[in-house]
């Protein structure tokens, strides 16, 4: 079996294009959950707010960070939080944290999504509360 110089090429080409993700869960995690303490725990809303990347930024005021925020959380913040699982987004460098928070009256539930790799740093690229512990389900999620 012969293989053309193009074909042979185009494989080549193919490989060098494609981009070796390296995911750290728990570098993701830690930051996951500096950015969700500053957030929410702490009310530190600039120093989560300025935790983004600048094009992120970009596309939110911080004016609309903080009322999100508020208006997520209308009968009061948590005062501890723990990240709990990950889930890689595959094919993308990005990595899901799931983190758990409490206060003397209510449980919170949190999807950080992190964009970046363990070789460029993670940034947050959101804040993503729900009502119940689990999101939908998914194969790939993992205990931190």
């Amino acid at each position: 079996m012969t293989i053309s110089k193009a074909a042979l090429a185009a494989t080549l080409i193919g490989f060098t294009a494609c981009r070796v993700l390296r995911h750290d869960q728990q570098a993701a995690a830690t930051k996951a959950l500096e950015f969700t303490k500053n957030a929410v725990v702490e009310q530190n809303y600039h120093a989560a707010y300025m935790m983004a990347r600048e094009q992120d930024r970009a596309t939110l005021s911080e004016e609309q960070f903080v009322a999100i925020l508020k208006q997520t959380h209308p009968t009061g913040f948590p005062v501890s939080v723990v990240a709990t699982e990950y889930q890689p987004v595959p094919g993308q460098p990005a990595i899901e944290i799931f983190l758990q928070g409490r206060n003397e009256k209510e449980a919170f539930y949190y999807r950080v999504p992190m964009v970046g790799t363990v070789d460029e740093g993670y940034f947050p690229k959101g804040l993503f509360r729900s009502s119940q512990p689990a999101y939908l389900p998914a194969l790939l999620r993992r205990s931190v």
